[in-house]
């Protein structure tokens, strides 16, 4: 208990965050929906990371994790796509491999059956 108070995480689960799924769509710029959840996932961390912290310092982080995704993004779309076809491939591959596991399982109960 003392390193929860010394931290300043005495009574954390009582805390509402700075800000409400409304306010970051509004104060982020994003579309509704699910990416609106990993932000306040994001927000909840940053608060307990820093219980001092305020709205304010917390909205700046926000802006500055999504300003980071939004560079990351057009990076990876500005390569031509080409990461998009590496992953249609592993997940052709992980296909083929799940195929030839189970028909490794079912060669071996046969020939367990067969014996």
């Amino acid at each position: 208990m003392r390193t929860s108070k010394k931290s300043n995480l005495d009574g954390c689960w009582k805390l509402r965050p700075h800000l409400d799924g409304k306010a970051i769509v509004k104060s982020l710029d994003l579309p509704r929906g699910p990416a609106v959840g990993t932000y306040i996932e994001e927000q909840v961390r940053w608060m307990l990371l820093n219980p001092t912290g305020s709205k304010v310092e917390c909205e700046e982080h926000l802006k500055s994790v999504r300003k980071r995704e939004l560079e990351r993004s057009s990076s990876s779309s500005s390569d031509g796509g080409a990461g998009n076809g590496t992953n249609k491939e592993k997940e052709k591959n992980t296909s083929n491999s799940h195929q030839d596991d189970k028909a490794i399982r079912h060669c071996k109960k046969k020939a367990h059956v067969e014996k």
